[in-house]
């Protein structure tokens, strides 16, 4: 469900990014929104999301901005390590990369609109769902665990029509538990519409 990242970072204020996140696969054209929030500012996320609904298809892109200090500085996350086994995949190969969360707009089918989808990629390793719960971060009612993989992440099922800033505010909270390091409370957010088509016909 979640995309997949380069090796390659940037830049962003006193943070870092990674440099590139690879669409969600599918074929259809699809228009690109990149944003840049806050905790605070997170509900300008709310119309494009609401537009790929409406579409029925696209999908958002949630990467949290981690803190460049920690990152150099080698500090991570103890707990999240012991729980990968020991292969905490950054260390000893290469950097630390943020957790990614997605969110898949329904697609209308035959029998109907399908739900929409939460997906997590991260390193944190098994079990990532009991562990955030035994933080305080359990899924909504309706919402259902279809995958908690160590290596394929999270995938989640969600009812169609739930609330879509309960959604955003779910994935920013679960980021924040499965960040490999401390963050500094930016958030890079890339959207993916259905691209629109103009049919009318030309003069």
């Amino acid at each position: 469900m979640a995309p997949a990242m380069d090796a390659g970072s940037c830049v962003h204020g006193e943070g870092l990014f990674p440099s590139a996140v690879l669409a969600y696969s599918g074929a259809v054209r699809r228009e690109a929104l990149d944003l840049y929030v806050t905790r605070e500012s997170a509900g300008e996320l709310l119309e494009p999301m609401e537009k790929c609904r409406q579409a029925h298809g696209g999908w958002l892109n949630l990467i949290p901005e981690l803190d460049r200090r920690s990152v150099e500085e080698g500090a991570f996350d103890e707990d999240a390590a012991v729980n990968h086994g020991g292969i905490f995949g950054m260390f000893g190969m290469g950097s630390p990369e943020p957790p990614v969360g997605t969110w898949v707009a329904g697609h209308l089918r035959r029998r109907g609109i399908e739900h929409d989808r939460v997906g997590i990629s991260h390193q944190h390793g098994a079990h990532a769902l009991r562990a955030m719960a035994g933080r305080g971060l359990v899924l909504p009612d309706g919402w259902g665990a279809l995958q908690d993989h160590v290596r394929r992440g999270i995938v989640i099922a969600i009812p169609e029509g739930s609330d879509l800033g309960e959604v955003v505010d779910w994935l920013l909270a679960a980021l924040e538990l499965l960040a490999p390091v401390p963050l500094t409370g930016n958030w890079q957010a890339q959207v993916f519409a259905p691209r629109t088509r103009d049919r009318r016909k030309p003069r």
